[in-house]
């Protein structure tokens, strides 16, 4: 059991991520943390569970400094006006919340309108990520969405006419049926709002999902028309103004997410409510997902993993690279204390004359094609364990 004393002082501004695990309904695909709820009776004992572990970690660590909140779920935009406003108001006692501070939540389409994103704004948020996943209707439908197209356009445009000039679309490929053109017919409808930031994951089959289930109902794309998708997803990205800044996210320059970034880059973030996950000090921990136990406080912090100085050099290495811009290496071994390249040297030297990988001076980078199979690419530079 994590006791939360043991980060009192804390270095350098931490993410905080805030889970709501509620939904209108469980998509085919998902098997995230989330249960489904009718709208509007997101439970207050569930924010009042939140707003006391918000409390006690900001009375036990001395009101560190937060620099991005993100609201994730499930689907945030559930909660009420007076939900949001009673966690934010915790968020700002417990947190030194530094200005330009980034602040956002995810939304479906059918939970949000013009009035709620209002509200939001006055709340100081900044930011907003938008589950599109299709411009298709049929693929909405096959995976379980609640939401159609029509609801998509409506609610970015939403956003925007509050005020919101950060906004995201989440986007998938892979889905069953799909095309390459249906896929790109999905780019373009996303890149004709204004959006400055998009998300783009293939589908996986999980375990337990209704999706995996009934796999043998479906005619998937399979490995070479994924990979075309992909392919077309960043060339039609970049035609359209958008880099690839890590391997699924897109932006519009300077509008990168600055939260995300603080994964990849193993900064510190702490997370609040069930299934979260937070990294204080090198260390991992979470709370586990049982809603009946947390909401009874039975639950706590537990321990996934305290990380070697090898183990934290391998993560900056791995998560690093999933950056377009690389990692470099003198960074790494300033923060683990391990010599990077002496660590990595024998592999990089290797995938150097494979093609796969580039050493300019100090920085690491997968080669911008193979950034799709990067995983093959990771489990190959990293020495046996």
């Amino acid at each position: 059991m994590i006791e939360l004393s043991w980060f009192s002082h804390l270095k350098g501004p931490l993410g905080v991520y805030i889970h709501i695990p509620f939904c209108l309904a469980k998509c085919k695909y998902c098997d995230f943390c989330s249960f489904p709820i009718p709208p509007g009776s997101v439970p207050d004992a569930y924010v009042d569970r939140l707003i006391e572990d918000i409390e006690d970690f900001g009375l036990k660590t001395g009101r560190p400094e937060a620099d991005t909140i993100f609201f994730g779920g499930g689907t945030p935009t559930l909660l009420s006006v007076r939900q949001w406003g009673k966690i934010m108001e915790q968020l700002s006692r417990s947190f030194r919340i530094l200005p330009g501070t980034e602040i956002s939540t995810e939304c479906n389409p059918a939970t949000a309108d013009r009035a709620l994103f209002s509200e939001l704004k006055s709340l100081g948020f900044n930011r907003v990520s938008i589950g599109m996943q299709s411009a298709n209707d049929d693929e909405l439908s096959l995976l379980g969405r609640v939401h159609r197209n029509e609801q998509t356009v409506r609610t970015v445009r939403d956003a925007y006419s509050a005020g919101f000039r950060e906004i995201n679309l989440d986007m998938m490929f892979g889905i069953p049926g799909q095309t390459k053109d249906s896929f790109e017919h999905s780019i373009r409808t996303a890149c004709s709002l204004p959006v400055t930031h998009i998300s783009s994951y293939a589908l996986q089959l999980e375990p337990g999902t209704p999706l995996e289930a009934h796999r043998n109902e479906y005619v998937f794309p399979d490995d070479d028309q994924v990979a075309d998708m992909y392919d077309a997803l960043c060339s039609c990205l970049s035609e359209l103004g958008y880099e690839r800044y890590e391997i699924s996210n897109f932006s519009i320059p300077g509008h990168e997410c600055r939260h995300n970034l603080k994964y990849w880059t193993g900064a510190p973030y702490m997370g609040f409510g069930i299934s979260s996950h937070s990294f204080l000090d090198r260390t991992r921990f979470f709370q586990p997902s049982d809603l009946d136990a947390y909401l009874t406080s039975a639950a706590g912090y537990q321990t996934e993993e305290e990380l070697t100085p090898e183990r934290f050099c391998d993560e900056l290495l791995v998560l690093g690279l999933r950056l377009t811009r690389g990692v470099s290496l003198s960074d790494i071994s300033r923060r683990s204390g391990v010599d990077a390249l002496a660590r990595y040297g024998t592999q990089i030297d290797t995938m150097r004359k494979q093609g796969t990988v580039d050493l300019s001076e100090d920085r690491l980078t997968i080669q911008p094609q193979y950034m799709f199979i990067s995983n093959s690419i990771l489990d190959d530079l990293l020495p046996d364990r």
